[in-house]
């Protein structure tokens, strides 16, 4: 009788989570984070004014990012 719980439980998980092996293949191609067409470590590296402070640190600050 356990078992059979045991299994029932399990597809309920299935079917509720769907397969964990099914797309797999989406994410062999990926190379690091991205968000569109950016990456994440582009996105946090980004200095849009040049003046040496980031972009993230600058809003940090309540500075503008686009002002130097």
């Amino acid at each position: 009788m356990v078992v059979f719980a045991t299994l029932f439980l399990l597809a309920i998980f299935l079917i509720k989570n769907g397969l964990p092996w099914r797309n797999i293949e989406v994410y062999k191609g990926a190379e690091g984070l991205s968000y569109e067409s950016a990456l994440v470590e582009d996105l946090i590296k980004r200095d849009t004014d040049g003046d040496g402070v980031l972009d993230w640190e600058e809003s940090l600050l309540g500075l503008d990012p686009t002002k130097t």
